[in-house]
């Protein structure tokens, strides 16, 4: 690691893309239930809006 280059960039740009990834990984897997009609429209309204507030929580804490 060069000098003056604080870790912690490092650590928040890696959790940003760990978040990122859980949440296309969930986007993808309700859309596909959604699809197949094992979920209805509100509930896969429910499940987007829980994930996209669980995005930004974790994104403006970490």
């Amino acid at each position: 690691m060069s000098k003056g280059f604080p870790s912690y960039k490092f650590n928040l740009e890696h959790d940003k893309v760990r978040f990122e990834r859980r949440w296309e990984k969930d986007v993808e897997k309700t859309g596909k239930e959604f699809e197949r009609g094992l979920i209805t429209k509100k509930e896969f309204n429910r499940r987007m809006t829980h994930f996209n507030k669980r995005l930004n929580r974790e994104i403006s804490h970490a």
